[in-house]
């Protein structure tokens, strides 16, 4: 699947092959007359919003590789640079990269403003546990309201009617998703269990693609096991039935992807309510043993690599496709293919322009650019998996045979 200058025209086609209108998909993204113009590449949006809509229709960006200008390049640096900085939970590296990110990106846009919410969320999230400390997740603290803040914030810049008691038949990305669920977090119990019950019933409805159900499904099972069994204030017969089913579909996402987030908290969970399902004598006892062996392995190769092996934070959420910077590309491919300037700009552009180009001093000849790089051999922005399947086996072939 290509992207970039043909951009508009395949997220046309995919848009319809799912059989979603223009007009959901666009919903505190775009007016639907602003999508009509990028599905004809009249338009070429930015990058957080190609990946925002891709991810809408359920395709995960995880898969993607994308020839970016140097303007564009730079700010994907930045992002980058600010997710590598909290991955490494270093809160002081990651706040100064998130302030140069602010003067450098253009702060009308939604998106941008909605990632720097959710940054500085997590940066807060961060300095909290700095002590060592390990807070469990329904005490009090005086930075709680300022995340329910932040994530409510951040949420409504492009899911306006989160607050509803229902959605309806609404489009949200698995980005959007997370924040809702640490919105819902940080909120009060009664809209809490409001915006839990929303989320599940929206993940129901299978939207998303395999890679993207593994992100957030383990993730909202967990929070929502927590927030009902603090509720109860004991493991109930309801909560162990609800649960083990939800854990169960948890387990089986992860395995299908080989992912491992919340792993750890979902096999603490299992054995919650194994626990609880001995005492009433309707426990699996083998099963049982096998699930703790199971978990004391993954706790101790997480020790092995000096890893904690619990969540503190999601920045799976926000780790974009591989992105290269266009006018270094074909200034280094065109030198290893021994072409010289006028060479490559022959039939194309003048000898002045392609130096422009190579030097990144333009950035408004996307159609001069895509016929360098089919010059060059390769395509302007591709898509890294060009088949689109939710079989991971499928995936897995793929990458084999790469």
């Amino acid at each position: 699947m290509k992207r970039g200058y043909l951009f508009g025209r395949e997220l046309k086609e995919l848009r319809k092959k799912i059989g979603v209108s223009s007009e959901k998909l666009a919903e505190g993204l775009y007016e639907s007359n602003m999508l009509r113009l990028v599905e004809t590449d009249v338009r070429i949006p930015e990058l957080l919003m190609q990946n925002r809509l891709m991810d809408r229709l359920g395709v995960s960006i995880d898969d993607y590789e994308v020839y970016l200008d140097e303007q564009e390049y730079n700010l994907w640096v930045m992002r980058q640079n600010i997710i590598v900085a909290l991955m490494n939970e270093d809160v002081k590296t990651a706040e100064k990269c998130l302030e140069s990110y602010i003067d450098a990106e253009n702060m009308e846009n939604k998106l941008c403003q909605q990632f720097v919410l959710a940054m500085r969320a997590e940066c807060i999230r961060l300095s909290g546990n700095e002590d060592g400390e390990t807070h469990g997740m329904n005490q009090e603290y005086d930075s709680d309201k300022k995340l329910c803040e932040l994530y409510g914030e951040a949420v409504r810049l492009t899911v306006p009617y989160v607050d509803c008691d229902e959605w309806g038949d609404k489009l949200l990305s698995a980005q959007e998703l997370n924040l809702i669920l640490e919105y819902a977090r940080y909120s009060e119990n009664k809209e809490r269990d409001k915006l839990y019950r929303n989320i599940l019933s929206y993940l129901e409805r299978d939207n998303l693609d395999t890679y993207n159900i593994s992100k957030i499904f383990p993730k909202a099972v967990y929070y929502m096991y927590e927030s009902e069994k603090s509720e109860e204030g004991r493991i109930t017969e309801k909560i162990i039935k609800k649960y083990t089913i939800l854990n169960n579909r948890a387990i089986e996402c992860l395995r299908k992807t080989t992912r491992l987030y919340y792993i750890l908290e979902i096999l603490n969970m299992k054995i919650e309510l194994m626990t609880s399902s001995e005492d009433k004598g309707l426990c699996d006892r083998a099963q049982f043993e096998k699930l703790k062996s199971c978990k004391k392995v993954y706790e101790e190769l997480y020790e092995e690599k000096g890893l904690s092996g619990y969540m503190r934070m999601d920045m799976q959420f926000y780790i974009e496709g591989a992105a290269y910077n266009v006018s270094e590309f074909i200034k280094n491919r065109r030198i290893m293919l021994g072409i010289s300037v006028k060479g490559l700009a022959e039939g194309i552009c003048s000898e002045r322009t392609m130096l422009r180009i190579e030097n990144g001093k333009t950035k408004n000849h996307r159609q001069i650019i895509s016929e360098i790089l089919d010059r060059l051999g390769v395509t302007y922005e591709l898509y890294r998996m060009d088949i689109i399947t939710d079989d991971y086996e499928v995936k897995m072939l793929r990458q084999q045979l790469d």
